[in-house]
């Protein structure tokens, strides 16, 4: 089943992004911590945030470095 969703949306990357996604609906995420999570490559993970941001499924919160 997974594979399709993977053929669906393009990528196991944004499969499991999106997946994490609708389980927590209400945490926010930080990249590296969606690259542990996934044990996905970080420029994966912010390629496909940018693509899902893109499409208007997400929006990303950029918090600075105190």
């Amino acid at each position: 089943m997974a594979n399709m969703f993977e053929q669906i949306f393009g990528s196991k990357t944004r499969v499991q992004l999106i997946t994490i996604f609708l389980r927590n609906p209400d945490k926010g995420f930080y990249v590296r911590e969606l690259s542990r999570i996934t044990g996905q490559y970080i420029n994966s993970i912010r390629r496909e945030l940018e693509n899902l941001e893109h499409f208007g499924l997400l929006k990303t919160e950029r918090k600075l470095k105190k």
